[in-house]
């Protein structure tokens, strides 16, 4: 199932989505392009990764439970490329302005110790498994290259990777060996619990997911790859969506992506941050807001009537698994990327992939050269990569 060729419209497609890639950017998907069933939406997904050249990740798979398949109107799982420039290790930070309807997905990661090619026989679970090198609690902030308010029908959205977006690596499980389907899950927001579950929640393993994922790629034809991390269902919290409060009955109706349901509350700010709502039982005053958490409608007081409000919020589309953030001790040492470079008779440098600093000064010398001091250690990151050394003249 090796795709060897795609129609002009796919290729239109494709080209429209790499091009969103490449300058982080969103457009609106005309009809016409909505490729017509989900193999020819896999396909432009496959283009579109091998024009990027992008060094590849893994995969994420969504739409993990029989509840969310039937609200989505899914035959199963869905799932799409994913790449290693967006893996980063907890803690993270991203600035609103760099990401694309940001939504963020608790997840299990999953990486591979050996390949699952393809070949005639299918895989059973108990191979998959012992194909796994480890599993690590993760994050995805998944961004859509398609505006939020106006998605395609899903083979669009497969296309671009079912939502693909960035990765970011906790704590290693290490005693995922002895199952996952039964561990416990909780989902804290400033330490207060907002949903708890199992991990059973998700196809009755969070594994299973891996062992679909495997058969799918077998059947078209290449396979997973060693190195490979694929994350396996999600459990999404929506930041900061801005609204508008609208006139009598100054309420607003929260209309969650991909169909999904509403779920919880998670507050209300001023759209510049400038002061947070009050949340009331009911009948608000002027910057206090009152939310039935059933049906996902905000009501306002008529004095605050056309100010924009950004509402945080938690909807439902694959339950299950979630990470808790806590405070790390003191001591604790971020990693970050390093590039050095020396432009002196050519471009010359070295890049980390994986830096820990333990100094950095800033020097205020007045006369002379100032010269800043900076130490700091490499280390492997995800992939096992240390550094690279480049040179190139001119």
């Amino acid at each position: 199932m090796n795709v060897k060729s795609i129609s002009g419209k796919q290729e239109e497609l494709a080209n429209l989505l790499v091009q969103a890639r490449r300058n982080v950017s969103q457009f609106s998907l005309p009809d016409d392009l909505v490729p017509d069933a989900a193999l020819e939406a896999y396909a432009v997904n496959q283009i579109v990764a091998e024009r990027l050249g992008w060094e590849p990740l893994g995969w994420k798979i969504a739409g993990t439970t029989d509840a969310v398949r039937g609200k989505l109107q899914l035959d199963g799982p869905i799932y799409g490329r994913t790449f290693r420039r967006f893996a980063c290790t907890s803690p993270a930070r991203f600035t609103a302005v760099e990401l694309l309807d940001p939504l963020i997905e608790c997840e299990f990661f999953v990486t591979l110790a050996r390949d699952l090619p393809s070949r005639e026989k299918p895989w059973t679970f108990p191979e998959t498994i012992e194909a796994i090198a480890e599993v690590h609690a993760g994050i995805e902030v998944a961004e859509c290259r398609y505006p939020r308010k106006a998605l395609p029908p899903l083979p669009g959205i497969l296309a671009h990777g079912s939502a693909s977006g960035r990765y970011v690596f906790g704590d290693r499980i290490e005693t995922w060996r002895e199952g996952l389907a039964s561990v416990p899950v909780r989902l804290e927001v400033d330490g207060a619990l907002r949903r708890e579950g199992i991990g059973a929640d998700v196809m009755g393993d969070p594994l299973r997911p891996l062992w679909w994922l495997a058969e799918q790629r077998r059947q078209w034809g290449d396979g997973l790859r060693a190195g490979e991390t694929i994350s396996t269902g999600q459990k999404i919290m929506q930041p900061n969506e801005v609204e508008a409060i609208p006139a009598t009955p100054y309420q607003i109706t929260i209309v969650p992506p991909a169909s999904g349901v509403f779920n919880e509350d998670l507050g209300v700010y001023a759209a510049d941050f400038s002061f947070k709502y009050t949340k009331v039982a009911s009948s608000p005053a002027t910057t206090q807001y009152s939310v039935n958490e059933t049906t996902g409608v905000y009501t306002f007081a008529a004095a605050d009537t056309l100010l924009s409000v950004a509402i945080s919020y938690v909807y439902t589309v694959t339950t299950g698994k979630t990470m808790t953030v806590t405070n790390h001790i003191q001591g604790y040492g971020p990693k970050f990327e390093l590039w050095l470079a020396e432009p002196y008779q050519g471009n010359n440098g070295l890049h980390i992939y994986s830096a820990r600093a333990g100094k950095m000064s800033n020097p205020l010398k007045r006369d002379g050269y100032v010269i800043s001091d900076f130490e700091f250690e490499g280390f492997a990151n995800q992939a096992k990569k240390v550094f690279d050394w480049f040179q190139a003249t001119f």
